[in-house]
């Protein structure tokens, strides 16, 4: 599964990504596609911006 997204990924990138009109045709069309197969890249980045919250918090993690 992971070599098919990042070849999505890719051809999302090939179109210009979200400054031109067939990338934003082709987001669309793939949102939809993640959408059937009950995909959620979201979940991911919200697990990690927690763990960088959390490390924040703690002082484990500086930002700079």
């Amino acid at each position: 599964m992971l070599p098919w997204m990042q070849a999505q990924a890719q051809r999302y990138f090939d179109l210009g990504g979200s400054t031109t009109s067939e990338g934003w045709a082709f987001l669309t069309d793939l949102n939809q596609t993640f959408v059937a197969r009950n995909l959620s890249l979201g979940g991911s980045a919200d697990l990690l911006i927690l763990t960088i919250y959390e490390a924040l918090l703690e002082g484990t993690l500086t930002a700079e």
